[in-house]
C-alpha cells in the first residue's frame, strides 16, 4: 500500500477520533490538555513569546494548544480543518488554514517557532514534513516537536503487526527517539530539552511476556524543543 493511501486512510480514522474527542472535551476528559499545557510551559521556559513572533502549529487539529500561547500572530495548519469547522469547532484565538505538513505555503525563515504535537507518526511523509518545518523556521528560530517513540522490538514487532496481524491505519509510523535526534541534528537543529510526558504500555497484550525476559519493550511521548542552527 502507497504512503498516500495509507494517510487517506488514516485521516478517516482521524474524522472518527476528533469526533468522539469533542464528547471527551465536552465531559472534561481530554487526555492529552494537560500535556499541551506542558509543552507550552517547557518552550516558555526555553524562550518567552515576544510581541512580534510568527507561531506555526503543524497539524493542530481544532488548536487547542495553540489557544494556550500568548503571541499575537498565530497561524494553526491541519487537512481536516473543513471537517472541524463542519462539526462545530469555531472558538479560535487564531488563523486557520487547510494544509499539509509536507507542502508548507508559507516562505522561508517566516516562524520564530513551529508547534509539531502528536502529528508525524500521522503523516504521508514524516521526513518531508521535517524538512518543510526546517525551511519555513528563522535561523535561531525553535521547534516544539512532541510523539510517540517506541523501543526497537516493539518498532520490529509493530511492523510485523502492521501486515495484518493487528493493524493501526491511524499510526502509518513509528519512530525510535535516537534516530529522531540524529535526523534533527543532520537537519541542523540542536536539541535543547528532551521531556518525558508519558509512557505507554504495549498495546498487544501478550507482548508482558517479553517484558518478563528483560527485553525492553515501551512506548514513550516524548516533547523535544530543538533550535535551528
Amino acid at each position: 500500500m502507497s504512503r498516500l493511501k495509507k494517510w487517506r486512510i488514516a485521516q478517516n480514522r482521524e474524522k472518527v477520533f476528533w469526533r468522539e474527542y469533542k464528547v471527551v472535551t465536552m465531559e472534561g476528559l481530554d487526555f492529552h490538555a494537560k500535556y499541551y499545557k506542558a509543552a507550552v510551559d517547557l518552550m516558555s521556559g526555553i524562550e518567552e513569546c515576544r510581541d512580534d513572533d510568527i507561531i506555526l502549529d503543524v497539524g493542530c487539529g481544532p488548536g487547542d494548544m495553540l489557544n494556550l500561547v500568548h503571541a499575537e500572530f498565530k497561524i494553526g495548519l491541519d487537512p481536516l480543518f473543513p471537517y472541524f469547522k463542519k462539526q462545530g469547532y469555531a472558538q479560535r484565538t487564531f488563523e486557520a488554514i487547510s494544509g499539509v505538513g509536507e507542502n508548507l505555503p508559507f516562505r522561508s525563515n517566516t516562524f520564530s517557532t513551529v508547534f509539531c504535537y502528536n502529528v508525524l507518526d500521522h503523516t504521508a511523509d514524516p521526513e518531508r514534513v521535517y524538512l518543510e518545518i526546517r525551511r519555513v523556521i528563522k535561523d535561531t528560530g525553535y521547534l516544539l516537536l512532541a510523539l510517540d517513540v517506541r523501543s526497537p522490538m516493539l518498532v520490529l514487532i509493530r511492523m510485523i503487526a502492521q501486515l495484518g496481524i493487528k493493524k493501526d491505519p491511524l499510526h502509518p509510523h513509528s519512530f525510535l527517539i535516537g534516530n529522531v535526534v540524529r535526523l534533527l541534528s543532520r537537519l541542523g537543529f540542536s536539541i535543547v530539552s528532551i521531556r518525558n510526558f508519558f509512557s505507554l504500555k504495549p498495546a498487544y497484550s501478550s507482548l508482558h511476556w517479553i517484558d518478563s525476559l528483560g527485553i525492553k519493550c515501551r512506548r514513550d511521548f516524548v516533547c523535544i524543543i530543538a533550535k535551528k542552527m
